[in-house]
């Protein structure tokens, strides 16, 4: 009897990326952002079933131009492979177990919501800005079939058993047109996944091994500050005058205080530690153009291209709370280190004002400065 399998040459993956690279996606790496957070979502999923596990994420630049990413998560059920497949344009009741007669698999009704399932399938469609053939081995923690799925770029695929000693997880990997480099992947992953709650390595080395900023040791204020300086110095090229502290609800940051004149923001933004942009806009108040940010939500809904928040009630309130953080640091600053706000004021002074113009206590407190 025939291995089963599942046919079809109804997508045109190459199409449906192109789409996405003219409308959406300018940067062809986000495949990697989007199949490192698809892992970690699939790490989380399994530790609600597993307390403990220890998840990680691998990395491998394999000759020639081939690249493997490997998660010890969740894995993949048939129901949601189909799901997946949904997801990137299909429908799923076109695809067929071909034993003696079709079968269709069952949906579980639970993976409606495993969000990292339709982002997989966002990630796997990625793949195709830069890959012409994408192979995922998969086993479900609640299913011990294991899969394999391989698409082409014209458009067909097929789903078929995998090794039954294939461990839990997933595993992607992707033929690239033009090659890929050792240097290239790492510098991408880093970019993206620098802060990652889960490990991800490439070879023995892992990516991730710097924490944020809002997360180093501190025994005291002045210590904390020069941690986030050195931070800044390290991971931004920046020498900061300033480090503030960010705060709002499901957010938190570093402000760093330019050591030039204003400029448009540029903030590096991330939602669950995955980066969505080095330059956001529309994060913080107007008169804020003189800090650079680096700040992670939890819950901000990302917008279309996941380079940036959508504009709504939530971003307004947390865009107040994080202003509240720069103007209460600098009535400090005026208080408590006068001469530090001082070189502030000198260097950005127009902003200063733009803040003190509907603030009394700023405009008195930094009208004594003069």
């Amino acid at each position: 009897m025939p291995s089963p399998t599942i046919t079809s040459a109804a997508m045109d993956f190459r199409g449906l990326a192109g789409l996405l690279s003219r409308h959406l996606y300018h940067d062809p790496d986000v495949y990697l952002r989007d199949l490192l957070q698809s892992a970690v979502d699939a790490i989380a999923a399994r530790r609600r079933l597993e307390p403990g596990l220890s998840g990680v994420v691998s990395i491998e630049v394999v000759e020639p131009g081939e690249l493997v990413i490997t998660d010890n998560g969740i894995g993949l059920t048939g129901a949601e492979l189909v799901e997946l497949l949904a997801n990137v344009g299909g429908d799923s009741g076109q695809y067929e177990m071909v034993r003696r007669r079709p079968v269709r698999f069952e949906r579980d009704e639970s993976s409606r919501h495993r969000d990292h399932v339709g982002q997989f399938g966002v990630g796997l469609l990625a793949c195709f800005l830069v890959a012409d053939e994408v192979t995922v081995l998969t086993r479900s923690a609640k299913d011990p079939e294991a899969l394999r799925w391989h698409g082409l770029g014209d458009g067909t695929y097929e789903i078929s058993p995998a090794e039954s000693s294939l461990p839990i997880g997933t595993r992607v990997h992707l033929r690239a047109r033009a090659g890929v480099s050792f240097g290239h992947v790492s510098r991408s992953a880093r970019r993206y996944g620098g802060l990652l709650p889960v490990p991800v390595r490439m070879g023995s080395t892992q990516v991730n091994d710097e924490p944020p900023p809002w997360e180093l040791p501190a025994l005291t204020m002045d210590r904390q500050r020069e941690n986030a300086l050195g931070y800044a110095r390290r991971v931004l090229d920046l020498d900061p005058l300033d480090a503030i502290p960010l705060h709002a609800d499901g957010v938190r940051g570093v402000a760093f205080v330019l050591p030039h004149e204003s400029s448009p923001h540029r903030d590096r933004v991330c939602l669950r530690r995955m980066l969505l942009s080095e330059s956001a806009e529309r994060l913080l108040p107007d008169w804020a153009v003189f800090v650079r940010c680096v700040i992670d939500a939890d819950d901000l809904l990302p917008n279309v291209a996941r380079d940036g928040f959508v504009e709504d009630e939530r971003l307004a309130a947390v865009r107040e709370q994080l202003g509240r953080c720069i103007r209460d640091h600098l009535v400090d600053l005026a208080r408590m280190w006068p001469s530090r706000l001082a070189g502030i004021a000198a260097l950005h002074r127009p902003a200063l004002a733009a803040l003190a113009a509907n603030d009394g206590e700023c405009r008195r407190l930094f009208d004594e400065m003069e």
